[in-house]
Protein backbone atom coordinates (compact mmCIF):
# COMPACT_ATOMS: atom_id res chain seq x y z
CA UNK A 1 0.00 0.00 0.00
CA UNK A 2 1.36 3.42 -0.88
CA UNK A 3 1.76 6.32 1.52
CA UNK A 4 -1.24 7.93 -0.14
CA UNK A 5 -3.32 4.79 0.34
CA UNK A 6 -2.43 4.67 4.03
CA UNK A 7 -3.69 8.22 4.60
CA UNK A 8 -7.02 7.49 2.92
CA UNK A 9 -7.30 4.22 4.84
CA UNK A 10 -6.60 5.90 8.19
CA UNK A 11 -9.34 8.45 7.52
CA UNK A 12 -11.75 5.81 6.22
CA UNK A 13 -11.19 3.62 9.28
CA UNK A 14 -11.61 6.53 11.69
CA UNK A 15 -14.91 7.47 10.02
CA UNK A 16 -16.13 3.86 10.09
CA UNK A 17 -15.31 3.71 13.81
CA UNK A 18 -17.04 7.05 14.47
CA UNK A 19 -13.82 8.77 15.53
CA UNK A 20 -14.75 12.15 14.08
CA UNK A 21 -14.19 15.80 14.79
CA UNK A 22 -15.40 18.85 12.88
CA UNK A 23 -13.54 22.11 12.47
CA UNK A 24 -15.35 25.32 13.34
CA UNK A 25 -15.06 26.27 9.68
CA UNK A 26 -16.72 22.98 8.65
CA UNK A 27 -19.50 23.54 11.20
CA UNK A 28 -20.13 27.00 9.72
CA UNK A 29 -20.13 25.62 6.16
CA UNK A 30 -22.53 22.84 7.12
CA UNK A 31 -24.87 25.31 8.79
CA UNK A 32 -24.82 27.83 5.94
CA UNK A 33 -25.63 25.08 3.42
CA UNK A 34 -28.33 23.39 5.47
CA UNK A 35 -26.33 20.16 5.72
CA UNK A 36 -26.16 18.19 8.96
CA UNK A 37 -23.10 16.26 10.12
CA UNK A 38 -24.44 12.78 9.35
CA UNK A 39 -25.13 13.79 5.75
CA UNK A 40 -21.52 14.85 5.22
CA UNK A 41 -20.27 11.61 6.75
CA UNK A 42 -22.79 9.28 5.05
CA UNK A 43 -21.37 9.50 1.54
CA UNK A 44 -17.71 9.11 2.41
CA UNK A 45 -17.46 5.35 1.84
CA UNK A 46 -18.77 5.64 -1.73
CA UNK A 47 -16.93 8.88 -2.47
CA UNK A 48 -14.19 9.38 -5.03
CA UNK A 49 -10.74 10.47 -3.95
CA UNK A 50 -9.97 13.73 -5.80
CA UNK A 51 -6.67 14.73 -4.21
CA UNK A 52 -4.24 13.96 -1.45
CA UNK A 53 -2.08 16.32 0.53
CA UNK A 54 0.00 14.15 2.88
CA UNK A 55 2.42 16.99 3.63
CA UNK A 56 -0.33 19.48 4.59
CA UNK A 57 0.04 21.13 7.96
CA UNK A 58 -1.10 20.94 10.66
CA UNK A 59 -2.65 17.63 9.47
CA UNK A 60 -2.43 15.58 6.26
CA UNK A 61 -5.57 15.96 4.14
CA UNK A 62 -7.54 14.38 1.33
CA UNK A 63 -10.12 15.91 -1.00
CA UNK A 64 -13.17 13.77 -1.71
CA UNK A 65 -15.97 14.05 -4.29
CA UNK A 66 -19.03 13.03 -2.32
CA UNK A 67 -22.75 12.79 -2.86
CA UNK A 68 -25.15 13.82 -0.12
CA UNK A 69 -28.19 11.62 0.56
CA UNK A 70 -30.35 14.12 -1.40
CA UNK A 71 -28.12 13.66 -4.47
CA UNK A 72 -26.24 16.97 -4.16
CA UNK A 73 -22.56 16.68 -5.06
CA UNK A 74 -20.02 18.16 -2.68
CA UNK A 75 -16.29 18.38 -2.30
CA UNK A 76 -15.12 17.59 1.22
CA UNK A 77 -11.69 18.10 2.75
CA UNK A 78 -10.93 15.49 5.40
CA UNK A 79 -7.83 15.47 7.60
CA UNK A 80 -6.31 12.89 9.87
CA UNK A 81 -5.50 14.16 13.35
CA UNK A 82 -2.81 11.79 14.61
CA UNK A 83 -2.96 12.95 18.24
CA UNK A 84 -6.67 12.06 18.39
CA UNK A 85 -6.53 9.17 15.91
CA UNK A 86 -9.56 10.84 14.35
CA UNK A 87 -10.86 12.00 10.99
CA UNK A 88 -11.60 15.70 10.84
CA UNK A 89 -13.96 17.37 8.41
CA UNK A 90 -12.10 20.56 7.55
CA UNK A 91 -14.51 22.08 5.02
CA UNK A 92 -17.00 21.25 2.32
CA UNK A 93 -18.55 23.03 -0.61
CA UNK A 94 -20.92 22.25 -3.44
CA UNK A 95 -19.09 21.13 -6.56
CA UNK A 96 -20.57 24.03 -8.57
CA UNK A 97 -18.98 26.48 -6.10
CA UNK A 98 -15.48 25.65 -7.38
Amino acid sequence: MTCVGRLYEKIRRAIAEDRLVFSLHAENRLSSRGVVRWQAVAGFMEAELAGEYPQARPNPKILMRQTLPDGAEIMAVWAYVESLEAAKLVTLYYRDEQ
